[in-house]
């Protein structure tokens, strides 16, 4: 049974609801009558009871970044309770069963966690986390073996000094060797 409290002249009293007039359970419009019996008060009232649709956030922790094989199983949830969907805004990623991130590539994925609401809830603010998809690692081998950084100077000490070739007097052949650190394939062509 629903009741409200009320303020007349300072007295405060409690009016329970009558049993034919339950609680409301949900988004809409209720009649309401109050009634005061008291020996210096007497009368009664009736009016509307609008109960609108409530608001909800959504949880949905950082993603740290991830190679491509892996398989991710998305987690949030919306403080109504109700189910969080996921999609993904842009980048090599799908949803698969509503809940398995799967990467096609590598690269910034941008997945959404959205709840649409329902008879008695708002839609939820979406939340979008970035995060990157990283790809096969590998490692040039300069011509002595050692590795090249892509921020060193070449040098014939570690091998990326490949010599010159004059414009319009011959051919410069060089020979690398790629190593495939990572777990994945490595394809050249």
């Amino acid at each position: 049974n629903a009741s409200a409290t009320t303020v007349f002249f300072f007295m405060t009293r409690r009016l329970p609801s009558s049993a034919a007039s339950p609680a409301p359970t949900g988004v809409g419009t209720y009649a309401v009558t109050g009634t005061v019996n008291e020996v210096n008060w007497q009368g009664s009232a009736t009016g509307t009871l609008a109960v609108a649709k409530a608001d909800q956030t959504i949880t949905f922790g950082a993603i740290s970044n991830l190679f491509w094989t892996n398989v991710l199983e998305l987690a949030a949830t919306a403080s109504s309770g109700l189910d969080v969907a996921f999609s993904v805004e842009s980048g090599p990623a799908t949803v698969s069963n509503g809940t398995h991130l799967l990467f096609s590539g590598y690269g910034t994925v941008r997945v959404v966690a959205s709840q649409a609401g329902n008879e008695n809830w708002n839609p939820a603010p979406s939340v979008t986390n970035g995060f990157e998809v990283l790809g096969p690692q590998f490692v040039l081998l300069g011509t002595n073996g050692a590795v090249i950084a892509h921020s060193n100077a070449t040098s014939i000490a570690d091998g990326s000094d490949l010599g010159e070739i004059i414009v319009g007097h011959g051919t410069l052949t060089n020979t690398f060797s790629l190593t495939n650190s990572g777990t994945g394939p490595l394809t050249i062509s």
